[in-house]
């Protein structure tokens, strides 16, 4: 990493992945939505308003559009990065719309698709960081023979 404000922003990243990863398998976003619902807003159970936990994914990904605003400079010479990036986030959004609408097996199709590009995404930043390492090693390596020569 060239920063420490890149190594916080791959914390960080790794944290929400993280995050996500369990959310996913322990299904807490849905109890999220339903706690938001049913128990502070006291809404009535009905198939349309217990979908309304798409929000609380919807929140999660505006937490992610933050850090990379925030980290945007820092990200931006990675190749490809915002590309998959902007893929994984329409498809997200497709998803998400769906999710709010009609339920359709599309609809895990899109999630998929959104996940590919987040991978996507985060092997075009692993290239690069290993270009980088590369390079710094074959300089010190070069560095170090000059170094025996003399």
């Amino acid at each position: 990493m060239s920063s420490l404000r890149e190594t916080r922003f791959w914390a960080m990243g790794k944290f929400g992945f993280f995050f996500l990863m369990a959310d996913e398998f322990f299904v807490m976003h849905e109890g999220i939505g339903r706690f938001l619902t049913h128990r502070l807003l006291n809404l009535p159970h009905s198939g349309s308003i217990d979908r309304l936990d798409a929000f609380v994914i919807g929140a999660y990904g505006a937490v992610g559009l933050v850090l990379l605003f925030w980290h945007w400079r820092d990200l931006a010479n990675i190749r490809g990065f915002f590309a998959y990036l902007t893929i994984g986030a329409i498809m997200a959004l497709v998803s998400l719309g769906l999710d709010l609408g009609v339920r359709l097996y599309i609809e895990d199709g899109t999630k998929i698709l959104a996940n590919a590009s987040l991978l996507l995404a985060c092997a075009a930043a692993s290239q690069h960081y290993y270009g980088l390492l590369v390079a710094r090693l074959h300089a010190s390596r070069t560095a170090s023979e000059a170094t025996v020569r003399s």
